[in-house]
């Protein structure tokens, strides 16, 4: 017998051999790695002082409950909450609760979010400010100039007479 019969002979065995371990290794993660539940997700919104009954708010804030009930998440909210140290107990509650997305609704609470963001590491914290972007930390906000580039392709795709135009004022 050369061994190119012993090998023809042998492989079935081996083939099986090898399935059998593959088989068994497979069955033992299965029975005995631990799946953690999935934390579900609870999105927290930040809504500063006296801004909470403007109408543009109440309807980014129906948006926002919308995307949240769109993906299965569950919504919270905290109004009137100061863009100060004293800010920090309406994340405390925030988080209390279970939120582990956090989101600010208007420009500022960048520090405070720092902060929030370092005592609470298993919260990940957005925010309109482009210059906090750190850890669990960032920005939600397009930079302007990538906003307007934008403007300026879906005008050209809508204009019939071939001209675009753009009114600015300085404040």
């Amino acid at each position: 017998m050369n061994w190119k019969q012993n090998w023809t002979q042998s492989l079935p065995p081996l083939i099986l051999v090898a399935a059998l371990v593959a088989l068994v290794a497979y069955v033992h993660l299965f029975f005995t790695t631990k799946v953690e539940p999935q934390r579900p997700i609870r999105i927290g919104i930040i809504l500063p002082e006296r801004q909470s009954l403007e109408p543009w708010y109440r309807i980014a804030c129906q948006g926002l409950a919308d995307a949240s009930d769109a993906m299965g998440a569950e919504y919270l909210v905290e109004t009137d909450v100061p863009d100060s140290p004293a800010g920090m107990e309406a994340i405390d509650r925030l988080h209390a609760q279970g939120a582990n997305i956090i989101v600010s609704a208007t420009y500022g609470y960048g520090d405070l979010f720092q902060t929030a963001g370092q005592k609470y590491l298993d919260t990940n914290f957005y925010t309109i400010i482009p210059s906090h972007y750190t850890g669990n930390v960032r920005t939600y906000f397009v930079r302007i100039y990538q906003l307007r580039y934008l403007q300026g392709i879906l005008a050209g795709l809508k204009t019939k007479t071939g001209q675009i135009g753009f009114i600015s004022y300085d404040l």
